[in-house]
């Protein structure tokens, strides 16, 4: 319509109004951008607000299982090195106690798994729209921290297996437990013998636990950063 105005005015060359309709063009054209690229940055930022609020979610759950798989690590390394003094000072403990070390020593809890916003994230090329580059700088550190500690569980459940190893020493009996975990319930009875010989194996497990809740300590104080950054964020 207004390109059509144009060209009559332009045959009449009637100059000023052919101005003034060629600035009313561009400014439309204009506008017309500003208001699409307005558009799809609102849009945009919608996408992030909903992807920090799917994060903060999900990082206060994975706190909380952080939480309580530091305090598990704690109780199963305690376990281990009291089966250690044990073995070396050649102590007369009772059956129950044992048992309830055993159940612990053998017992690592459940890997805490990625953030599934974060892997979404990252596999759609979508991070960039997460604009304060704090919080992305500390979603890379504790992805970081979750993969140095999944090579630290199957590290750790070997030496229980293969060097320790508790199932030797130990008879298991499953039926009627819940789940894979040792338990002390599932222990029929324990070889005292070939406990007292393994001492070294012990230490190496002992070292590994502490290693292991280490590294799950580094992954909760990376998860807690999440959270504080996305609290600050939104002050």
């Amino acid at each position: 319509m207004i390109l059509r105005r144009l060209i009559k005015h332009f045959r009449h060359q009637d100059w000023t109004v052919i101005a003034i309709e060629f600035v009313i063009l561009v400014a439309g054209v204009f506008i017309g951008i500003q208001v699409s690229n307005w558009n799809d940055d609102r849009a945009t930022r919608q996408r992030e607000e909903l992807q920090i609020e799917r994060l903060m979610s999900e990082f206060l759950e994975i706190e909380e299982a952080l939480v309580e798989l530091e305090d598990s690590l704690a109780r199963y390394i305690s376990a281990t090195r009291s089966l250690i003094v044990m073995v070396n000072d050649k102590r007369e403990v009772d059956d129950d106690i044992v048992r309830d070390w055993l159940a612990d020593t053998g017992n690592l809890g459940r890997p805490v798994s990625q953030s599934a916003t974060y892997l979404q994230l990252v596999a759609s090329g979508d991070l960039a729209i997460i604009t304060d580059e704090e919080l992305r700088n500390s979603l890379v550190i504790f992805d970081q921290a979750v993969q140095r500690n999944a090579f630290l569980y199957p590290a750790t459940l070997n030496v229980i297996l293969e060097q320790v190893p508790i199932t030797e020493f130990v008879h298991w009996d499953y039926s009627g437990q819940s789940g894979a975990d040792f338990s002390k319930d599932a222990i029929v009875s324990f070889d005292r013998e070939l406990l007292s010989t393994s001492e070294p194996s012990l230490e190496v497990l002992f070292v590994m636990q502490r290693n292991l809740r280490r590294a799950v300590t580094e992954q909760l104080e990376s998860s807690r950063n999440v959270i504080a950054v996305i609290e600050k964020a939104g002050q």
